[in-house]
């Protein structure tokens, strides 16, 4: 990812670039996807109120991102009026304009014309937090306001030094920075924050967890302690550690599996509205909520146990000598 307006004429940049074989695909246009909201309602006719992305990309901006097409073709070389009066637009653009096979078919953009010659397969075109939206691709000319250029991982070192000294001799002045698609949707004063917000909700969820499970021992300590005296008599009349170590701990592990029972339909319900927000989301199942309460019921036992253990194993006559 590179800004695209400070190296003239963007053909002769992706000429130079795609003559080393690290480099798969050089684009261009005037958006990121997943960056960035910017939409028109001056589309479809005149009394249209529903918004569209509109924008503008090279003819190889589908290899970058490996976008397949839905139907018909992209922008290309072989044919020169593509530049003039060709678009491609996605699914929910065909479906809102009534076409069944859009292809061949008229869309209006800013009081222009367009035939469609393609319809893309769907992808992240914004953030996602919002829903899918219709999406108007015109072909890009000879700059625009993005560089996009897909490399070979494994060679990517050398693959910089390669792209720098191109741009270098392109454009001295101008220094050459260059960012992968992730780290320029991060660089944003929203993803920024949205990031801060969730490590400080981990920090804090953590810290419950570490103040929960102190707590827990504290409680244990408690129990074992008020119960010294009945471990002492039991284990005098014969009680194994195990049957001593489930009399004391029985009560707590009780609560805390009512606890677990209790506050996973409410995780679920909170999670799952939470995760609504998103277009493009994960759907955990029952399971991964489960395993959440067993690792914190595994947790609270090592915890709870630990001390019943140590109550169960005294020597009863150090319990009762002074009684």
């Amino acid at each position: 990812m590179l800004p695209g307006n400070k190296w003239g004429d963007l053909n002769i940049v992706k000429a130079e670039l795609m003559g080393n074989p690290s480099v798969e695909a050089v684009s261009w246009g005037s958006s990121v996807p997943s960056h960035g909201v910017s939409q028109t309602t001056n589309w479809k006719d005149e009394h249209n109120r529903i918004g569209a992305s509109a924008a503008s990309y090279d003819m190889d901006f589908h290899e970058i991102y490996r976008i397949g097409m839905a139907n018909g073709r992209f922008f290309s070389d072989n044919f020169p009026s593509d530049y003039e009066n060709a678009m491609v637009i996605n699914r929910l653009t065909a479906e809102i304009l009534g076409y069944d096979d859009p292809v061949g078919e008229t869309v209006m953009l800013w009081g222009n014309q367009y035939t469609v010659i393609g319809v893309i397969n769907d992808y992240m075109a914004l953030p996602p937090i919002f829903p899918d939206n219709p999406a108007l691709i015109r072909q890009s000319g000879d700059m625009d306001e993005y560089l996009f250029i897909r490399i070979r991982p494994e060679e990517r070192a050398f693959t910089h030094t390669f792209i720098t000294g191109v741009l270098n001799n392109i454009n001295p002045d101008y220094p050459v920075e260059i960012k992968y698609h992730n780290e320029f949707l991060y660089e944003t004063e929203e993803a920024r924050s949205f990031v801060s917000a969730m490590q400080l909700m981990q920090l804090f969820f953590m810290i419950t967890i570490i103040a929960s499970l102190i707590g827990l021992f504290g409680l244990s300590m408690f129990i074992a302690r008020k119960n010294r005296k009945e471990v002492g008599i039991r284990k005098v009349f014969g009680a194994t550690v195990s049957s001593v170590m489930l009399k004391i701990s029985r009560e707590m592990i009780v609560q805390v599996a009512l606890a677990i029972f209790i506050a996973t339909p409410l995780t679920i319900v909170i999670s799952r509205g939470y995760l609504s927000v998103f277009q493009y989301r994960i759907d955990p199942g029952l399971l991964f909520f489960l395993s959440g309460g067993l690792i914190a019921f595994v947790l609270v036992l090592v915890t709870v146990s630990w001390q019943t253990w140590l109550a169960a194993n005294k020597n009863p006559a150090d319990v009762l000598r002074y009684e």
